[in-house]
């Protein structure tokens, strides 16, 4: 768990065993004055017995631990851990969906005027990048070198968007002029 102020807990094989809660706290009270973040990842796949640990620690925990669940489901959460968190509710993007599934032909030459590539709103403009990122590291991956400054821009910008310092439209027109500029 070393000495990072995040701690990461993912499925050890098929699920979150209790015997992470127990390393967790162990770690957690031996942690001294400093602030910790403990992030869980597919919370989902926890035993009873592990949310139920969970729960203790929970309760005596201080201040200075932050905890966030990730999960698919919020019921497959127990009650008593749920009434104690904010709950975030991330909504359901289909990724495969045709009409949002870009390629690297979709943001080249005249298809910056595509109404594919229109947007209003920052989630839009954010899954543009994020399925973005995928194509030009697939690309990267074969040996497409044009692709590093592209990449460094695209994360760029995706950071301003996040900021909320670029519209969004704005942001995905930037990117798109550079590929277009670089693309072979």
């Amino acid at each position: 768990m070393g000495e990072h102020n995040c701690i990461i807990i993912e499925p050890n094989g098929q699920n979150i065993r209790i015997d992470q809660i127990r390393d967790l706290r162990k770690y957690l009270v031996n942690s001294g004055k400093s602030s910790r973040q403990i992030i869980f990842y597919s919370f989902h796949k926890a035993s009873i017995e592990s949310q139920n640990a969970l729960l203790k620690l929970l309760e005596e925990a201080s201040s200075k631990f932050r905890f966030a669940l990730q999960v698919e489901s919020i019921e497959q959460v127990l009650s008593t851990i749920r009434s104690r968190c904010k709950i975030m509710v991330k909504p359901n993007i289909d990724l495969t969906a045709p009409s949002m599934v870009i390629s690297l032909s979709d943001v080249v030459g005249n298809n910056l005027f595509n109404k594919r590539m229109s947007v209003t709103k920052k989630d839009e403009s954010e899954l543009f990048f994020h399925e973005l990122l995928a194509v030009l590291r697939t690309q990267m991956k074969t040996g497409e070198m044009w692709t590093i400054p592209v990449i460094k821009k695209a994360l760029s910008l995706l950071h301003l968007l996040k900021q909320n310092n670029l519209n969004p439209q704005l942001a995905i027109d930037q990117c798109v002029l550079l590929i277009s500029s670089v693309y072979r």
